[in-house]
């Protein structure tokens, strides 16, 4: 029963590691508006989004830019009211139909560096966005894409790490139940030899 012992142990231990992975996450995006992946008919006057946490001031910046081009169309510093940034938009951009890009780098409460971005869709009255849908949907309805830049690489080391555990538990299940194996058989040798051990 000792290799069982050892697997609980391992087990455990790979546990502890996935659970750790969100802690580094640095203030994810919660919403955004317009919303992630939102249709909307009217080109926003703000871009507005909503963090984790609150936020520091100064070294933050919005840019809003075409996805078809990648043409950054503006952008500058947010303002910061805790956990909210805002980015007020000029009114000679003169938007054309189709997917927009809001990218982002802010400085969390932990004062880590937080990148990400966000999307959606104009689509005006009248005319159709780019991927064929002029249904537009409610700004507001915030599923904002975007995390921390960091927190994909901690998933990465974490599931790393979960391989490496489990890979050495395997190994030593397998070297456990054979040396279990012949001493079993090493038993049944001196049973069957006259004069062996008892």
């Amino acid at each position: 029963m000792r290799y069982t012992s050892r697997i609980a142990i391992v087990s455990l231990s790979a546990a502890a590691i996935v659970a750790s992975a969100p802690a580094h996450a640095h203030d994810p995006v919660v919403n955004a508006w317009p919303g992630d992946n939102a249709t909307v008919k009217e080109f926003p006057g703000e871009l507005k989004i909503e963090f984790s946490g609150e936020i520091k001031k100064d070294f933050n910046t919005f840019a809003l830019s075409r996805v078809s081009d990648q043409e950054v169309l503006f952008s500058g510093e947010p303002t910061v009211d805790g956990r909210y940034a805002t980015l007020d938009l000029p009114d000679d951009l003169a938007p054309e139909a189709g997917q927009y890009r809001v990218g982002f780098q802010i400085v969390s409460s932990d004062g880590h560096s937080t990148k990400g971005m966000t999307e959606f869709t104009y689509a005006p009255d009248g005319q159709v966005a780019p991927n064929g849908d002029a249904q537009g949907s409610d700004a507001g309805d915030n599923k904002p894409s975007s995390s921390d830049g960091s927190s994909s690489l901690t998933w990465l080391w974490a599931l790393g790490g979960v391989v490496l555990i489990a890979g050495a538990a395997l190994a030593m299940v397998g070297r456990t139940r054979q040396r279990e194996a012949l001493d079993a058989h090493d038993q049944r040798t001196r049973e069957e030899v006259p004069g062996g051990e008892k």
